[in-house]
């Protein structure tokens, strides 16, 4: 019986470690910024004239990253 136990526990585990998206921004400095999504890696670089941001790769983190640029660069694209 435990040995199901822990099967059927680290499979509950691998299910949410899959499901849960870690989003974050990581600065490299003189504007560039990497955006981390889970195990999948970008960058967008900030300018006086704006943004120029690499494709996020899915509609979730493309609309937080855009929100976050938002909020933190105080400008909107």
């Amino acid at each position: 019986m435990p040995r199901l136990l822990i099967k059927m526990l680290t499979g509950a585990l691998l299910i949410i470690g899959f499901s849960a998206q870690a989003l974050e921004i990581e600065d490299l400095g003189d504007g560039l910024y990497r955006f981390i999504d889970d195990r999948h890696r970008s960058v967008f670089l900030i300018t006086p004239q704006g943004a120029i941001v690499t494709n996020p790769l899915n509609k979730k983190a493309a609309t937080w990253l855009q929100q976050q640029i938002n909020t933190r660069f105080s400008f909107r694209f």
